[in-house]
């Protein structure tokens, strides 16, 4: 019967694998327990407060409107202020010369429009001296 003793002992949990059982076991009982008085608590206030907010509905609802078309007016304000603060910034450091971001494409802009501009006006004035030519082929005594 020996050998059968020591192979049960050699097999049997010890004292610490024992504990760590018994503290899970609390452990989950002690989490489950609560969760389960959350649960209650979150049915009654389901339970109370569903027939409160429909009674103060008729207040509520626009007192909810209003408070978010103040708080979407106040944060729209905030960031146009910034956005201003940021381009008038960006304008004051153009002029003086301090090449801010994007800077480049606004002088690349720049030179694309007034060889436009000077395209068009060479145009005008070849279209102009050919338009001259035609009239006074047309009426030579004029």
């Amino acid at each position: 019967m020996q050998s059968g003793e020591r192979k049960l002992r050699e097999h049997s949990p010890n004292a610490r694998q024992v504990l760590g059982l018994v503290a899970l076991l609390l452990g989950t009982v002690a989490v489950l327990t609560v969760g389960g008085f959350m649960l209650g608590g979150l049915a009654l206030a389901v339970v109370i407060g569903i027939p409160v907010f429909l009674f103060f509905s008729p207040v509520l609802v626009p007192l909810g409107i209003v408070l978010f078309l103040a708080v979407s007016g106040i944060v729209i304000t905030g960031v146009a202020f910034v956005a201003f603060l940021s381009s008038v910034s960006w304008i004051y450091n153009y002029f003086k010369g301090r090449h801010p971001v994007g800077s480049d494409k606004i002088e690349a802009a720049r030179q694309r429009l007034l060889g436009s501009v000077h395209q068009a006006t060479e145009k005008a004035r070849e279209y102009g001296s050919y338009a001259g030519g035609k009239a006074q082929e047309a009426a030579p005594g004029a």
